[in-house]
């Protein structure tokens, strides 16, 4: 009879093999959804931060939800055990109330006794097993919580000197950047000052070319004027010659 009510009143979610319940799997389901809705817009160290917390956030949340579910499915193991308990107690007494009314036999009596004795034995092992499942469980967790929290550290000290490595480059680049900059205005101030030195040879330039042309007009100007003066030599050179020649045809 006692085995009877302990299949009847096993609990469902241990008999088809789930370890969670509809409510736990909501809870983990809204836990991972809450890790996906990180801002895109964070750097990537802050992103990286947030996924370990929600990971490690994800992890303890299950451990807790499979401990609880164990501790539901061997208080519900214990609750049967102690409802038989009680339903052979009160066959007990309705035995010593037969015994006193009515004639029982005793080997009756002796195998309703071993009966009680061995599910008295039962639960006495059903505790031990829970006890020892118990221990198992929080042996675990804190196996588990230790492993991820040393997981953690690492990561974090990963991440910390992957940090430390950007900030040196950053400074790095920042310093190269200074130092192009005042590159920069120095070639811009000897271009601004052969830009100015450009334009006063232009200016010096034109000022020869417009010498030049003025000198040139200077030298055409005496060239005309020699060749006038050849001219009017060589005029009254024919002038005196031929008045010499009249003077000798007249004589």
């Amino acid at each position: 009879m006692a085995a009877d009510v302990r299949k009847d009143e096993t609990n469902p979610d241990i008999e088809n093999g789930s370890v969670f319940s509809d409510s736990m799997v909501e809870q983990l389901s809204s836990i991972s959804l809450e890790s996906e809705c990180i801002d895109r817009e964070l750097p990537t160290y802050a992103i990286v931060h947030q996924q370990m917390r929600d990971v490690l956030g994800f992890q303890k949340a299950a451990a807790d939800l499979q401990l609880r579910s164990n501790i539901d499915a061997l208080n519900s193991s214990k609750q049967c055990l102690n409802n038989t308990l009680e339903c052979q107690a009160k066959t007990i007494k309705n035995l010593e109330v037969s015994i006193q009314n009515d004639y029982v036999l005793k080997e009756d009596f002796n195998d309703l006794e071993a009966k009680l004795e061995e599910e008295r034995n039962h639960h006495m092992d059903t505790q031990k097993q829970l006890a020892d499942s118990l221990e198992k469980i929080e042996a675990c967790k804190r196996e588990s919580v230790a492993a991820l929290t040393r997981q953690r550290e690492t990561e974090r000290e990963a991440f910390e000197k992957c940090c430390d490595a950007l900030r040196e480059d950053v400074q790095a680049l920042k310093t190269k950047n200074r130092e192009l900059q005042l590159i920069i205005i120095d070639k811009n101030v000897e271009t601004d000052e052969l830009k100015s030195q450009l334009m006063n040879q232009k200016q010096e330039l034109s000022q020869l070319r417009n010498i030049q042309e003025v000198q040139k007009i200077k030298f055409k100007q005496k060239v005309s004027e020699s060749e006038v003066e050849k001219q009017q030599e060589a005029y009254l050179r024919q002038m005196s010659k031929d008045e010499s020649n009249r003077r000798k045809r007249g004589k």
